[in-house]
């Protein structure tokens, strides 16, 4: 990667809500981390300390950290400490770049030069702006006034277009640490070994946080289906527990298929886990761009989509696309290659390669240089 001159000596600010793990913050962690490798001065600046393996690796890779608020919870009184602190922050560090990559709402009390802020559009945009109001006109008023917007896909991109007919949106999708991701997957058999399941089990798998928008009723749904047809099957879902929303899915299934069920939990052994899996299932009710379907497909799974996942993430020949109003009988067949007539694959958009974070975040770099001209 290639520092551009007009970067040097230049500090950059990522701002995120908090660094717990999910799909959003493992990006801005490896975004960070190669950043810092490449040269850059960049500083992580989150609203609320959340201590997870993906701050860790952050601190160790000799990033500074600085936090505007501690512990969770919501409230004016929190708030206004949370944005005085900010403003210190801002004030201490003088980045000339901020990067945002959450909720635009605390700029309304912060004044910032539109031209040195760029916000990543991490969710589709209408899920973006039900965010909360103060969130919405913030994105409306800055996209209006040259805030520099990256959009993960073309798809996005217009939809920002079709509101802010003027707003600045370049596309750059999520990069992914591909060598890495390969270096870490390991031979089926191994994988399941690891896990205690017998090489000749059919496993189905899904990796994801337990939120509603991720569709874990279809998930177990198809599931049961696929226990009906096969038989001896198994379920590997990996994500933080949620145990209120694990209650409200036990009922879904018979007890006979919930305890096919494997519960992995948070791992930093994502890629073993997927290893294991002969299927991987994502059946969202809407996505931005699925880094896990993505890293599935690096690891040469055979992927299933819904229509609510954006078409951008097909890069591989077997990444399978259905619709969430198929049946789940029809999702069963097509993962056990049973349907008489079997859904076409939805079609490679791109390559693999497309999506290696060294190209990515050599744009990244293009982009802050020119704002810092």
């Amino acid at each position: 990667m290639n520092m551009p001159e007009a970067l040097k000596n230049k500090r950059i600010a990522y701002y995120i809500h908090s660094l717990k793990v999910s799909g959003a913050e493992t990006i801005v962690t490896n975004y960070l981390i190669r950043l810092k490798q490449a040269g850059a001065d960049v500083i992580l600046i989150q609203w609320q300390q959340v201590d997870s393996f993906l701050l860790d690796r952050v601190r160790e890779a000799g990033i500074e950290v600085y936090s505007c608020c501690r512990g969770t919870g919501k409230g004016k009184i929190k708030t206004f400490l949370g944005v005085r602190r900010l403003k210190s922050i801002l004030k201490k560090t003088c980045p000339d770049v901020i990067h945002v990559h959450t909720g635009l709402e605390k700029f309304k009390l912060i004044k910032w030069n539109v031209s040195r802020l760029i916000f990543t559009l991490h969710s589709g945009l209408s899920r973006s702006l039900s965010q909360g109001k103060n969130h919405r006109e913030m994105f409306l008023k800055l996209a209006g006034e040259g805030m520099e917007i990256i959009a993960l896909t073309e798809g996005a991109k217009q939809d920002i277009l079709e509101k802010v007919p003027d707003a600045r949106v370049t596309v750059i999708p999520n990069g992914f640490e591909l060598n890495d991701i390969r270096a870490r997957g390991i031979d089926i058999n191994q994988a399941k070994q690891r896990l205690g399941i017998d090489e000749n089990t059919f496993v189905m798998g899904h990796v994801g946080r337990f939120h509603p928008v991720k569709n874990h009723e279809k998930l177990l749904d198809v599931f049961s289906q696929v226990v009906a047809l096969k038989g001896d099957a198994r379920l590997l879902l990996v994500g933080a527990r949620d145990e209120k929303r694990l209650e409200e899915l036990r009922g879904r299934v018979s007890k006979d298929v919930w305890e096919k069920i494997i519960f992995l939990g948070e791992t930093r052994e994502v890629e073993k886990a997927v290893s294991a899996m002969d299927a991987f299932v994502f059946p969202s009710i809407n996505e931005a761009f699925p880094l896990t379907a993505i890293e599935a497909q690096v690891l040469g799974k055979k992927v299933y989509i819904s229509d609510g996942v954006p078409e951008a993430i097909q890069c591989s020949k077997d990444c399978h696309r259905l619709k969430l109003g198929d049946s789940d009988r029809l999702w069963a067949e097509v993962i056990l290659g049973l349907a008489k007539e079997q859904q076409p694959v939805c079609g490679q958009k791109h390559s693999i390669e497309d999506y290696d974070i060294g190209t990515v975040i050599q744009r990244h770099m293009e982009i802050y240089g020119s704002h810092c001209q």
